[in-house]
Formats: structure tokens, C-alpha cells, sequence
């Protein structure tokens, strides 16, 4: 078992929760720290599932600093989390397997986190976490963190499949567990996770709708804009706010708010990419003459202007954040 420094524990924790803001939420933010400061100072670790989701938290956690550590710590989780699958599968199963797939998204090793990916979620499946009032039989609490780790699933699914162009391992056929939760007013309450698995739903519609079955059109674009204003309208200026105040936020949060936009830019950019691509194609076609004739300014047009909006409006808030010492590791969603 590789040797863990507790000197070490504070700083990659919250790396490790600045590098899955948005992205995944598996714990107790709270208590994260608190759970692995005791475990580290333990003489002997036990061999189960609670050291290898704690050695995978600090490997991603590490992987900025000392990659040579992380490595250790990576290869000795993951062998053991091989040896611990049996048929007496858990929600710290499915922890466990996504923490692996983070960790090689982090590492650029796409193709291996996608099939780590779906051991994490077949596990879900079995033990019915896609089920919401499954979820409520282990109480409020369990409950919470439950329908939580399904929509980390989700998210990480989503983003897998978007990324490499795959079908997806999970879907929300027979899933009950809510996307959205609103305050006594009946306002969208600020969630990172929420806000992520929202985009990337519309993301998988754009995939679906438009690239999967290789065709486009005015009707088909403006119905994805609408469920794209939609969203903009409920999230863009909350998450805006959170990036230009980092100083009232935690990093996590400023961190997780920029992948969520980032999605949300993505998205934009995909919708409209066709139409930048046929302007393209039609000013190269028409040859010099089409840069001295005045540029009408068709749906399409607008639609290709759009593209290159979202584009650089992507750029910005990332470069700010790096600028600021903000974004300093790897942010799986930014790569």
C-alpha cells in the first residue's frame, strides 16, 4: 500500500473538488476533508472500498503536483477496486468507478475512462439509483446524496458520449430522479449539477437531432434555440455572477460555474455550426466578389455569427480565470 503524507490531504482535496465542480458530486463536501484527515493518520488502512475511493479522491487531487504520487496512488485504487467487485454491489461501487474515470478523463485517456465508465454504470442500474423513491427508502439523507450520484452519472455520461461521438450508457427512459429544484418562490435554486445536467440534455438533443441524422433546418435549429434561451434565462446571469465575484466563492464553485458555461457555449456553437459551415462555403464558392457585396443578414448568417460569438465568448472566462490563479489543474469539461 503506497504511503499517504496527511500534509498532503488538505490542498488535494480541494483540487480534487475545484477539478469535479459541475461535474460530479459524490460527497459530502463538508466532511470530505474531516473523513479522509482521519484516514490518512490511521496506522492501518483497511483494505475495502473506503481506501480506494479516499487513494482515487487524493490521485486526482494530486495530479497537478506530483504526478508520479498520483500514479501510485491511481494504480493501487484501481487494482483494488477490480478485486473488491463482486455481487454485493454498492453505491461506493459506482463512486469508485467514476472517481477511476475521472481520473483517466484528467489524464487524457479517453478510450480507457469510457470503458471504466460502464462498469460505473451498469453498477447504478443494479442497484436502482435511477429510481428517486428507491432512493427514499435509505432515508433524506442517503436520499440526497443517492439522486446526486445518478446525476453525476448523467453528467459524465453525457460529456463521455458528446466528446467521443458514442452512444450513451445511461438514459432517462424508466428514471424518476428530478433535474431541477426551485426555492418557495418557485425560482431555480443555484446548482452546479443541476445546471450542468440540464445542458448537456440539450446537448445530447443537438447530437441526436441533428448529427446523428445528418440533416438540418431552420424549424429543427429553432427549436433547440428556444430550449437553449430557456436555459440561458434560468442559469447564464446566476453563473456570470459567481465568475466575476470568485472573491465571495469557494474555487470549486468559481471553477464548476466556468465548465457549466462552457457547456452552455458548446452547445451553442454546435447548433450553429452547420451554418457557419455552408457561409463558408458559399463566400468561398462565390470567389473575392462576395467580400465587396454587402452581407444580407439571413437567419443563417446570423445563425454562423452565432457560432463565432459563442466561440469567443467561451475563450474569455476561461483565459480570465487562468489569469487569476484560478483555474490551475486539469477541468475535464474545459478539455
Amino acid at each position: 500500500m503506497p504511503e499517504v503524507r496527511p500534509v498532503d490531504v488538505t490542498p488535494a482535496v480541494s483540487a480534487y473538488l475545484s477539478t469535479t465542480a459541475s461535474l460530479v458530486d459524490l460527497f459530502d463536501s463538508s466532511a470530505l476533508l474531516d473523513d479522509l484527515i482521519i484516514w490518512a493518520n490511521l496506522e492501518q488502512k483497511p483494505d475495502n472500498v473506503t481506501t480506494i475511493i479516499h487513494f482515487l479522491v487524493l490521485a486526482i487531487g494530486l495530479q497537478a503536483d506530483d504526478d508520479v504520487l498520483s500514479q501510485q496512488y491511481f494504480e493501487y485504487a484501481r487494482d483494488l477496486a477490480y478485486t473488491d467487485l463482486s455481487d454485493s454491489l454498492g453505491a461506493e461501487t459506482v463512486q469508485a468507478f467514476i472517481l477511476v474515470t475521472i481520473y483517466m478523463l484528467c489524464s487524457c485517456q479517453i478510450n480507457g475512462a469510457f470503458l471504466f465508465f460502464g462498469i460505473a454504470a451498469r453498477a447504478a442500474y443494479s442497484i436502482g439509483l435511477h429510481r428517486t423513491e428507491v432512493n427514499a427508502r435509505f432515508g433524506q439523507e442517503i436520499h440526497r446524496q443517492r439522486d446526486r450520484l445518478w446525476k453525476s452519472l448523467r453528467v459524465l455520461d453525457l460529456f463521455l458520449s458528446s466528446s467521443m461521438g458514442r452512444p450513451p450508457a445511461t438514459s432517462d427512459v424508466d428514471c424518476t430522479v428530478p433535474y431541477r429544484a426551485v426555492d418557495a418562490d418557485g425560482k431555480e435554486v443555484l446548482d452546479l449539477l443541476n445546471a450542468s445536467v440540464q445542458i448537456l440534455l440539450i446537448l445530447e438533443c443537438i447530437i441526436l437531432e441533428i448529427y446523428s441524422q445528418r440533416k438540418i433546418s431552420m424549424q429543427l435549429t429553432e427549436g433547440i434555440s428556444h430550449k437553449l434561451r430557456d436555459w440561458s434565462g434560468r442559469w447564464l446571469s446566476q453563473l456570470k455572477d459567481v465568475i466575476a465575484q470568485p472573491a465571495t466563492r469557494n474555487e470549486a464553485q468559481v471553477t464548476g460555474a466556468c465548465q457549466v458555461l462552457s457547456s452552455y457555449y458548446y452547445a451553442v456553437m454546435l447548433v450553429s455550426r452547420p451554418f457557419l459551415m455552408y457561409e463558408l462555403c458559399q463566400r468561398l464558392a462565390d470567389g473575392p466578389a462576395a467580400s465587396s457585396r454587402p452581407a444580407l443578414a439571413s437567419g443563417r448568417s446570423k445563425l454562423a455569427d452565432a457560432c463565432i460569438d459563442a466561440a469567443s465568448l467561451m475563450v474569455d472566462p476561461v483565459l480570465e480565470l487562468i489569469e487569476r490563479g484560478v483555474l490551475k489543474g486539469t477541468a475535464p469539461l474545459l478539455v
